[in-house]
């Protein structure tokens, strides 16, 4: 089922609006199976962070409306994987969550990537708001390390509040 995900993101011929949503199913099946998602992590992750890569045209208004829905697919993934690695004991969080901790800091890079692009919209906000929860909860003790990215994501957070 994945490779069935993967060959639709990478065909051309895929409507684009397909694309945001698989990423975001991603998060809904890493909720679903929990710490098994481990097997996929890999995979996955290089996919989402190929895909926060893409830039677009910011005169296209029409690529920038797509690119906040990929944006908000990115960040619906990561939110899942997080909260399925986590499992569903929240005393006890599974020990696979650290399979996401090297990719901690591109995913803090990329809410700060959001937090100044002037076409983001409220949902984008919304779920990064929803991601950081999510990395605060999980990754408590990592959570201090955002102090050194506190002034990177201090235009985020003045947008959500």
């Amino acid at each position: 089922m994945y490779f069935s995900f993967f060959f639709f993101l990478q065909n051309s011929t895929v409507h684009r609006s397909v694309k945001p949503e698989i990423l975001s199913v991603f998060g809904d099946i890493a909720l679903s199976i929990g710490p098994e998602f481990k097997k996929y992590i890999d995979i996955v992750i290089q996919t989402l962070i190929q895909a926060s890569n893409i830039q677009v045209d910011q005169l296209d208004y029409d690529l920038v409306d797509w690119l906040n829905e990929l944006r908000e697919g990115i960040i619906e993934a990561y939110s899942g994987i997080i909260q399925g690695l986590k499992g569903d004991d929240p005393s006890q969080p599974s020990p696979d969550l650290v399979l996401l901790e090297p990719h901690l800091q591109f995913i803090i890079q990329f809410i700060t990537v959001i937090s100044a692009d002037n076409s983001k919209n409220d949902n984008i906000v919304a779920v990064s708001a929803g991601l950081i929860g999510s990395v605060h909860t999980s990754y408590f003790f990592f959570f201090f390390f955002f102090f050194f990215f506190f002034f990177l994501l201090l235009p985020c957070i003045k947008e959500i509040l």
